[in-house]
């Protein structure tokens, strides 16, 4: 089954329903979203609709006839002063590739990507307070202008900690630092393996995606003895957004 690019949630549901109609002779359902209508509306068992039943107060759309000046109705395919015709409206087409998007909420999809570069920097939360922990954000560019960030967590306590401390000596022989600031300048200077592949995990209705595995290169020699740790670097600006925490 094929979808098309459709802005109608209800159309898109019709669509999918066809495909989860039993019968006792087919067991599976191929469904090829061409159309980004996943991403669009959600996962289809867990659509919301909006109310529409309001009278609307705006204004009804218009367009000029390039002729005459003449403003009509958006709908007019022929001005009436003119009789200039407008050009029929552009039909949006699909992309070249399916979704991999799954389309039951819940349904788990893992990608494994190529990492061409990593990013590092220290993140501060928005609204957080001077004395609340800070984070280090590592971004894995995996494409054109598609990048995949995590969060780990140096200066916390607890699971996130122990999480971070496995993290970390997976990749270095440098201590593991409790400082959201020196991890980041340990990993600025070589002391952390670099990631060869990542697999990133999309749960179907759920926002953020997550990193669940890592094909890494051999770790690199200690850093942090060639330089003070100590020492303030104005070099390192803090990341200011929303992340899952």
């Amino acid at each position: 089954m094929l979808l098309r690019p459709t802005a109608s949630p209800g159309l898109y549901y019709q669509c999918c329903g066809r495909g989860f109609r039993l019968h006792e002779t087919k067991t599976d359902c191929l469904i090829l979203d061409y159309g980004g209508n996943i991403l669009r509306h959600g996962p289809v068992d867990a659509i919301q609709v909006k109310d529409k039943s309001g009278k609307g107060s705006g204004d009804a759309p218009v367009k000029e006839c390039p002729k005459c000046q003449l403003m009509v109705h958006a709908a007019v395919a022929v001005c009436p002063e003119c009789g200039y015709e407008f050009p029929p409206p552009e039909r949006e087409t699909h992309d070249g590739s399916a979704s991999h998007e799954g389309i039951l909420s819940g349904e788990i999809t893992d990608t494994e990507y190529d990492v061409q570069t990593v990013f590092y920097g220290v993140h501060v939360k928005r609204g957080a307070g001077e004395d609340d922990p800070r984070t280090m954000r590592v971004d894995y560019q995996v494409g054109f202008n598609d990048i995949k960030s995590e969060w780990v967590c140096p200066e916390h306590a607890g699971w996130a900690q122990k999480k971070f401390e496995k993290w970390w000596t997976e990749r270095s022989h440098d201590p593991v630092p409790d400082n959201a600031e020196y991890a980041v300048r340990i990993a600025k200077a070589g002391g952390l393996a670099a990631p060869e592949k990542i697999v990133v995990r999309k749960i179907g209705g759920e926002r953020f995606e997550r990193i669940i595995k890592y094909t890494l290169e051999e770790k690199p020699h200690s850093v942090s003895e060639n330089f003070d740790l100590t020492q303030e670097n104005d070099n390192d600006d803090p990341f200011f957004d929303d992340v899952p925490f």
